[in-house]
């Protein structure tokens, strides 16, 4: 498989992203000292006219590593592509798990694992959060909030067709709703390692 997003667009979209999530955080904190509260509630609504499908703003044919390969071959594969997380599949190219540049550090190196002979399938716990192509943009940014997670995998008949990131929905998101998600994300508990007394990131759908 093929993945579409080039080096250079993804760091586009991730800069303009922070800048747009700065000046909207610049204003959420102005609003609070005047006594308005710029979001309100964990249950954001998050319907509007612009609002789409998962199909519509997804990386398609995002690639994956099979579940076998192991994570030296990983690390690399995120390197060369410029990404931070990959999708881990099997066989049957459904979706096992995703594993990330933090997992490889923090769940293979820093507990003394070796990278050369730990699999993509050791580190993959449960099946991750997911939505179906036909998933409506509030449910994936209700579901990214929930689990505390900042990309998601997007299923039709049982198989990866593509990866929803903050990139995707800084590109896609008007600044309103951008706003919204990012202050919704910082209201809740960082994202903590499985393991380690906290919470895992990979949840079941």
């Amino acid at each position: 498989m093929v993945l579409l997003v080039e080096d250079d667009v993804e760091k586009f979209t991730t800069r303009e992203a922070h800048r747009r999530v700065h000046a909207r955080h610049e204003a959420g904190c102005r609003d609070r000292a005047a006594g308005v509260s710029p979001f309100l509630g964990r249950d954001v609504d998050f319907q509007g006219e612009s609002m789409t499908t998962a199909a519509d703003i997804m990386h398609q044919n995002a690639q994956c590593i099979d579940e076998g390969e192991t994570l030296d071959v990983a690390a690399r594969m995120m390197r060369d592509m410029g990404v931070g997380a990959l999708p881990i599949c099997g066989s049957d190219k459904r979706l096992k798990g995703i594993i990330t540049d933090r997992d490889i550090v923090l769940r293979c190196v820093a507990e003394g694992r070796d990278c050369r002979t730990t699999t993509a399938a050791d580190l993959a716990q449960g099946t991750p959060f997911w939505v179906d192509e036909e998933a409506e943009i509030s449910e994936v940014l209700q579901g990214m909030i929930e689990h505390r997670i900042k990309r998601v995998p997007v299923i039709r008949d049982h198989q990866l067709t593509g990866i929803i990131s903050e990139s995707d929905l800084a590109r896609a998101l008007p600044e309103q709703q951008l706003a919204q998600f990012v202050e919704a994300m910082k209201s809740g508990p960082a994202d903590q390692v499985p393991g380690a007394g906290t919470r895992p990131h990979l949840t079941h759908h």
